[in-house]
């Protein structure tokens, strides 16, 4: 046998077992952070629950934790992460023995309200038919359930999360039920404070589950909340307590299923397409003075989709309901986020649109993939994303947003399924339309640079029309015509 590699052998071996060590040593560094993080959480909260409070009992518990924590995070310092765990998983026993003591009567006070609470919702709720009241008095009652759970297994800091989130829940399926509204002030402010609450518990959970959806449905509650503090500033006090409603519910979402719970493919749908009818209908009234193309192109896709999905949710397509859904929250994302950026420099709103046209993109070629056509609009779009992102880096924020809206018009038939029932004949008529266009802009002469791009782009998706006609694509070359026809129509005004 030869055995001249063999040193080489060992050598590669020592290397590889080094490797592994490094990897092992660095994810013990990662969970042993994550749980010191957790316990400061922990802390924090104990003391604020113990501000006023000279009980010396519990004022030496406190400071026992305290000592502890720092002597994990000593040991995690010196790389020994089993005595740092055991400093953490000790700190956090004294810090629920101290939590249960300071929280047994007030929990049980928060019981005895939600009790009274949904005593009086099962008068007006049941038979009102309101059925987002209906489901959210049924979530109430499963936060009720959660909260007696923890409450049995004197987990009292958790049982009172759910007896809050309870509350919130009982009290909004009333207003629904009944057609009433507190005073604005009021149902903000218990819905900021709700949303803060939720979502520390939220990024507890979702940490320490794997469940992408819950990763996603967090995600989504965060920029929810980050377009509420926007409206507050912007003084729209009514969509600001509509995103953070829609944010309570997304972690609401997101706890669950981190917490292992599995609602039907209908379930999620059927409140999914109701949350979002919600929400597209806010954005509607606000948005009802804008004049604009974007503006309107915008609204005009979120209605589509949203009545894709109620067609889809009546059909029993429950995932295409949910796909379509998720599409025109996207859609009413985008429209918030641009009225939050009224005020803000063209420069600004230019990079948020050309970003989203890249994450629209994205969507269209994760949900619509294989489906004969998209991926030739999907192509020019990212075309005209590669524009975009070139107008900007030349100060041409204008036309970056002209290429974006044009983006945004070729994936509408992506997201919403190709135009039906488009003949050939119809495509060449958009194609000869086009193409009388393009004779009567080139004999107008003098144009500037940036109308002379979007004549010379409006030429390529010409080509790229009459090549998808070719390939008896009809309903794609139309849709291809009909952009290169708007750009022509813009290359015609003037560009400021």
């Amino acid at each position: 046998m030869n055995t001249t590699h063999y040193p080489r052998f060992r050598g590669l071996l020592v290397v590889t077992v080094l490797l592994l060590a490094a990897e092992v040593w660095a994810q013990g560094q990662r969970a042993t952070q994550a749980a010191l993080d957790q316990l400061d959480r922990q802390l924090r909260t104990a003391e604020e629950l113990l501000a006023g409070n000279d009980d010396p009992t519990l004022r030496g518990m406190l400071e026992q934790a305290k000592q502890m924590r720092e002597r994990a995070a000593s040991e995690m310092r010196a790389g020994r992460h089993g005595q740092a765990s055991t400093y953490i998983a000790a700190a956090r026993r004294l810090l629920d023995q101290l939590t249960a003591r300071l929280l047994h009567s007030p929990v049980q006070q928060l019981g005895e309200r939600l009790e009274d609470l949904l005593r009086q919702a099962e008068q007006v709720v049941p038979g009102s038919g309101n059925s987002e009241a209906e489901r959210l008095l049924a979530q109430a009652r499963r936060q009720q359930r959660r909260a007696i759970e923890a409450q049995r297994q004197q987990r009292y800091q958790a049982a009172a999360e759910y007896y809050r989130v309870a509350i919130y829940l009982g009290k909004r399926a009333m207003e629904l039920a009944q057609g009433t509204v507190r005073a604005g002030s009021e149902r903000l402010e218990e819905a900021r404070e709700q949303y803060q609450s939720l979502l520390a518990v939220a990024e507890e959970r979702v940490a320490r589950s794997d469940d992408p959806v819950a990763r996603r449905s967090l995600e989504q509650a965060r920029r929810h909340g980050m377009l509420a503090v926007r409206a507050l500033q912007r003084g729209q006090t009514v969509l600001a307590w509509e995103l953070y409603h829609q944010s309570i519910r997304l972690l609401l979402r997101s706890i669950s299923l981190a917490d292992g719970e599995t609602p039907s493919t209908r379930e999620r749908a059927e409140e999914e397409v109701e949350r979002v009818g919600e929400l597209m209908a806010e954005v509607s009234r606000q948005a009802a003075d804008s004049q604009g193309p974007e503006t309107r192109l915008l609204l005009q896709r979120g209605a589509d989709l949203l009545a894709r999905a109620r067609r889809n949710l009546g059909a029993g397509a429950f995932a295409l309901a949910l796909q379509n859904a998720e599409l025109a929250e996207g859609i009413a994302f985008r429209l918030m986020r641009r009225s939050s950026l009224q005020g803000e420099t063209l420069a600004l709103r230019a990079e948020e649109e050309v970003a989203r046209l890249q994450e629209d993109i994205r969507q269209v070629q994760e949900m619509r993939a294989g489906q004969p056509g998209t991926d030739e609009l999907v192509t020019q779009a990212e075309r005209l994303q590669h524009l975009a992102e070139m107008a900007l880096e030349q100060g041409r924020y204008r036309l970056a947003l002209m290429w974006v809206l044009a983006g945004t018009r070729l994936l509408t038939p992506g997201l919403n399924g190709l135009q039906a029932g488009t003949v050939p004949t119809m495509a060449a008529q958009r194609i000869e339309e086009l193409d009388r266009a393009l004779e009567e802009v080139q004999a107008a002469g003098g144009v500037s640079d940036d109308r002379r791009a979007l004549i010379e782009q409006a030429r390529t998706l010409r080509a790229a029309a009459a090549h998808a006609l070719e390939r008896q694509q009809p309903g794609v070359s139309r849709s291809i015509a009909e952009t290169a026809l708007d750009l022509l129509s813009k290359a015609r005004q003037p560009i400021e």
